[in-house]
């Protein structure tokens, strides 16, 4: 999946779940998400190729595109 697909489903499912919040919560939301993600991973640094880091900033900024 790509990291503007991923951003979109992110985005999709916290508007679909909290159906009462606009899109620009939900999309909030999914950065909140992301940045729970990015954050988790604090190795990446050790071993890039392993890591999946650079796909979820890339995920970070296809949401803010959005």
């Amino acid at each position: 999946m790509t990291s503007q697909d991923k951003a979109v489903e992110l985005a999709n499912k916290m508007y679909y779940t909290h159906g009462n919040i606009d899109s620009d919560t939900a999309k909030t939301c999914a950065l909140i998400a992301v940045e729970e993600v990015l954050n988790s991973n604090p190795t990446w640094f050790i071993d890039q190729n392993k890591s999946t880091h650079k796909y979820w900033e890339d995920v970070r900024a296809a949401l803010n595109a959005l």
